[in-house]
């Protein structure tokens, strides 16, 4: 039996596709599985004035078309984040929107890292500064504080992009 390093083919396969599968595995975990309630509902994207799903969702402010005579929207949402924690920590819109936060920190420097979407905002203890995106992909993705820790950190949040 042919071995490369001491070991065999047929072992170096089996370690390279587990390899493989917790790598797979990983990432869809972190891109896009929770897009849910804590009942496990789906989510849907509020409006204005919506009352919260969900403590953790944020209503946006302002709901107004992306451009005239598309069918996109910008949402504005107002993020306040203090004591480790993003309040509300849950953004949600529809594939296409226009996303803008208004990210307030509180008490220290903070941040908000969306590292799937290189998207990264630095905000002053009693700073306001606005983050604005758009996401062309239906699912989930994590942010959190890098400051904080990153994604090991209590100081995260969610991106839930619908239909």
């Amino acid at each position: 039996m042919e071995k490369i390093s001491g070991l065999p083919i047929k072992t170096i396969i089996i370690y390279v596709a587990l390899a493989i599968i917790f790598i797979i595995g990983g990432a869809i975990l972190w891109k896009g599985v929770i897009n849910t309630n804590p009942d496990n509902s789906p989510i849907t994207t509020p409006g204005v004035g919506d009352a919260a799903q969900n403590p953790d969702v944020v209503i946006p402010s302002v709901v107004a078309p992306a451009a005239p005579g598309s069918t996109s929207k910008r949402r504005e949402f107002n993020i306040e984040v203090a004591n480790g924690v993003f309040t509300p920590s849950t953004v949600v819109v529809n594939i296409g929107d226009t996303v803008h936060i208004n990210l307030t920190s509180i008490d220290r420097e903070y941040d908000l890292t969306i590292p799937s979407l290189g998207i990264k905002q630095t905000v002053a203890r009693g700073q306001t500064k606005p983050l604005e995106f758009q996401v062309n992909e239906v699912g989930s993705w994590p942010y959190y504080c890098d400051l904080c820790g990153g994604a090991e950190s209590s100081t995260k949040g969610i991106l839930v992009v619908n239909k």
